[in-house]
């Protein structure tokens, strides 16, 4: 098992950055069928958002820190797992 060790402000540029991307693409899918929209308008918000996503993942990728799981030893994980239990 591993276990992810997180900064707050690293894991807020991380969240911002995948908020971005995400408010991107949801206002280029709400363009694709509206009427009066400018010809590849969508598109470019598209590729705006895979920018801000690639972004995010990049943070992300920067944050993490492994650390192998163990419980310690003689650490009751049931009631049946206790002494006289």
């Amino acid at each position: 098992m591993v276990v992810f060790l997180v900064t707050t402000k690293s894991a807020g540029r991380v969240v911002e950055n995948s908020a971005v991307s995400f408010a991107y693409m949801l206002r280029a899918a709400s363009l694709l069928e509206a009427h009066g929209t400018r010809v590849g308008e969508s598109a470019q918000l598209a590729e705006q958002s895979k920018v801000w996503k690639e972004l995010a993942e990049a943070a992300f990728n920067k944050l993490r820190s492994y650390q192998p799981f163990a419980y310690p030893d003689g650490f009751a994980l049931d009631r049946w797992d206790r002494a006289g239990g």
